[in-house]
Parts: C-alpha cells; sequence; structure tokens
C-alpha cells in the first residue's frame, strides 16, 4: 500500500475575515475583533484581524480586558449564522475541483478542511 497525501486547508482568522469582507475593509490595515463588547470585560473575543495580530501581537482568541487600546478599534457582534453561510460557499468552490468524502473533500470545522490528494491531478 502506498503513501496517502492528505491536505489540510485552515482560512486565517476566519470569522474576522468575513466581517472584513461583509464591511468592505481590508483586513491587513484596520483593527477588528470579533467580540460583544456588551458584556463583561471576560467575554472572549472569537477572533482577530491579521493586523491586530502582527501589530500588537495578540492571539486569535482571548478576553475583551485583554485587548490593548486601539484607536478605531471595531467590535464585530459574533454572527454564527452569517459564518456557516460563509463557510458553505467557499466549501462549494472547492467541491467543483475535488470528490466529497471519504476519498475527497470533508470540511471539519467552519474553517477547516481535510482533502485526500493522493490521486489528485495538479491543473
Amino acid at each position: 500500500m502506498g503513501r496517502e497525501v492528505c491536505a489540510v486547508i485552515d482560512l486565517k482568522s476566519f470569522y474576522a475575515s468575513c466581517e472584513y469582507a461583509a464591511r468592505g475593509l481590508d483586513i491587513f490595515s484596520t483593527p477588528l475583533v470579533v467580540a460583544d463588547k456588551s458584556r463583561s470585560k471576560n467575554s472572549v473575543v472569537m477572533s482577530a484581524t491579521p493586523y491586530l495580530k502582527e501589530r500588537y501581537g495578540i492571539p486569535n482568541v482571548f478576553r475583551i480586558g485583554d485587548l490593548p487600546q486601539v484607536k478605531n478599534m471595531i467590535f464585530a457582534t459574533l454572527r454564527m449564522s452569517y459564518y456557516v453561510e460563509m463557510s458553505a460557499k467557499i466549501d462549494s468552490l472547492f467541491l467543483d475541483y475535488v470528490a466529497e468524502g471519504q476519498d475527497g473533500w470533508i470540511c471539519y470545522i467552519l474553517d477547516g478542511w481535510i482533502c485526500a490528494a493522493t490521486k489528485a491531478v495538479i491543473v
């Protein structure tokens, strides 16, 4: 039996990326976090943009109270149904090119996929 080859795809800052796309903003130059600011300072930030991660060294998931003071920070309230919808659209794009299921494409989380690539043909 030969070696199996798989590709794992994980989207960068998925929830924050969805919010940027919905607002027509640049994810690499505008500070945005996905978190409900109206709740406690101990509420979890679900996603932060690459801009915040790189410029301020913050992790992707942390507490609102641990955020640095950043001018013009955008707080996007978590919208799971929207993220599910966006994930399904991305999934359908991939399915135009690979088979679904055990021998092909498997979505294992909203922002992550595994693709069996052993028989893949590079086009």
